[in-house]
């Protein structure tokens, strides 16, 4: 219509065909919009009847209407108006009309209520997207494949927003007969962050003969919807530790006020060690500071170095910048020094910042603690750290410097004092609840924790 409208005939083989490509992309998208409305609007039962239904109806829409345009076109023959140097005949006032009666029933349409399938609108604001296309595309071949092999490489390519059209046939393939396929459709689904999914993946996890329990849990626990979380906690109790674990994270990535007390709950109640770990590094992802009571008694009775670490790192989140100490205590060892020379020098220039504003003398440097800490004597360090901190309180908020009362100045400050109090009674028993290389190890982590802490407080 705009090549007729402001060309002039000599350019009509260059123009059209461009103006026909986008008229029908366009067009394409409508027809899959309709398309999906009369899906989402249509039962279950005798869904092909209501689809052969609704392409008769748009057939005879279509007929009178291409008759009413041609009779119009006829009526107007011979109709000339001159715009400028623009000539109006008969063919653009029937376009015209035509395109103002797209727009009437676009506007018509966009006003049906829907039903469970994705919205007209999502509809045509996807149908641009090349991933949508491939969507498409991927949906047949889903449909189409005939083995397990290509069903999991097919289900693997849908992912994030542009996905959401095919997780109604997503959501048919968690009960493939078999399980690797299942597996990789509660994967899919949880890349797609629809809603729609929960349901069927909450009756997954909830179904003890399952085989995606695990996976399902991770999928809820990415989609993020709160009505997951109840599934999600009475699955918490079972002795699959696996699943259990998969739960914790799950929890952590919803984050609700039902979370934080699940997850608080089952940190104090658990037993077993690899739990422990994992509840402790949830609650950390949670901001809880009450789990500090918990977690850090945890790290001074560990026996391993590796459970020494991951309670440190939960531990220093929570006080701490979070997610920023794992690299004071994981790579090689030359890289873990020199991050920890740069930790430690980062510590004693933000104390000198700290003394300088508050118009204090400082009564004991910093600096033997880093000098002891790289020498290797941790608990020379560790007591070096325990005075520095009491006395730096003291010198900050004299008389005031008590759990309680630093408390209601900030949390992390009476974890902090509380820490002192703890480590002071750790270098006391340490002969007696470890070997020398394990206390020493212990130290050495607790003083990085104070460091971390005190170095960007």
């Amino acid at each position: 219509w705009v090549g007729y409208l402001a060309l002039t005939p000599t350019n009509y083989f260059i123009v059209l065909p461009i103006i026909a490509v986008v008229t029908g992309v366009l067009a394409s998208a409508f027809w899959d919009g309709n398309y999906q409305m009369m899906l989402s609007l249509a039962p279950e039962k005798n869904r092909v009847a209501y689809v052969a239904w609704y392409l008769a109806i748009v057939g005879l829409v279509s007929a009178p209407g291409s008759l009413a345009g041609g009779l119009l076109s006829d009526a107007l023959t011979g109709l000339s108006i001159h715009v400028g140097h623009v000539t109006i005949v008969n063919f653009h006032v029937v376009q015209a009309l035509s395109i103002l009666f797209c727009v009437f029933c676009a506007f018509l349409v966009s006003r049906v209520r829907e039903g469970s399938e994705k919205p007209f609108g999502f509809v045509i604001s996807q149908i641009t997207n090349v991933q949508t296309i491939r969507t498409f595309q991927w949906i047949d071949s889903l449909g189409r494949s005939n083995s397990p092999e290509s069903n999991r490489d097919i289900l693997r390519n849908f992912d994030g927003n542009s996905a959401q059209l095919a997780v109604r046939d997503i959501i048919e393939k968690l009960d493939d007969p078999d399980s690797s396929v299942q597996e990789e459709a509660a994967r899919a689904l949880g890349r797609i962050p629809s809603a729609q999914a929960v349901d069927a993946l909450m009756l997954k996890l909830l179904d003890q003969g399952s085989d995606i329990r695990i996976q399902a849990a991770r999928a809820l626990g990415r989609i993020g919807d709160r009505k997951a979380v109840g599934a999600l906690v009475g699955c918490l109790w079972e002795p699959n530790e696996d699943l259990q674990k998969a739960c914790l994270e799950s929890l952590a990535d919803i984050g609700d006020e039902e979370s934080i007390k699940q997850v608080m709950h089952f940190l104090r109640e658990n037993n077993t060690e690899r739990l422990k770990t994992v509840s402790s590094s949830v609650a950390a992802r949670l901001g809880i500071f009450e789990a500090a009571w918990e977690i850090f008694p945890n790290l001074l009775a560990a026996r391993t170095k590796t459970l020494r670490r991951r309670y440190a790192i939960s531990l220093a989140s929570l006080i701490g910048v979070p997610d920023g100490f794992y690299q004071y205590v994981s790579g090689t060892d030359s890289a873990i020094l020199s991050r920890q020379k740069k930790l430690i020098a980062r510590f004693e220039a933000n104390i000198e910042a700290v003394y300088a504003r508050s118009h204090f003398k400082r009564r004991n440097p910093p600096e033997p603690i880093g000098a002891a800490l790289l020498e290797e004597k941790s608990v020379d360090a560790l007591r070096e750290t325990i005075a520095f901190s009491r006395r730096l309180l003291e010198d900050l908020f004299g008389k005031i410097a008590k759990a309680e009362m630093l408390g209601r100045l900030d949390q992390r400050l009476e974890i902090f004092h509380w820490m002192i109090g703890e480590s002071e009674r750790f270098l006391e028993s340490r002969e007696d609840t470890l070997t020398e290389s394990d206390a020493q190890d212990t130290a050495k982590t607790v003083t990085l924790v104070f460091v971390y802490f005190l170095a960007d407080y």
